[in-house]
């Protein structure tokens, strides 16, 4: 059962791992709306997070 759901997981990483090699090349084949798509939510959140750290009262 485990190995069902690390199966698509690993491809996930991997290819995410291809599209950070190589982001010209995956825009080139699947636009420029596919590549934000993908990242736009690793955006979002790395804002989100980082803003709420430098929120924080020291």
């Amino acid at each position: 059962m485990t190995t069902m759901r690390l199966r698509p997981l690993r491809q996930l990483l991997s290819q995410i791992g291809l599209v950070l090699r190589h982001p010209a090349r995956y825009v080139g084949r699947f636009g420029f709306g596919a590549f934000q798509v993908l990242f736009l939510p690793v955006l979002v959140t790395g804002t989100a997070l980082t803003t709420l750290y430098a929120g924080q009262i020291r």
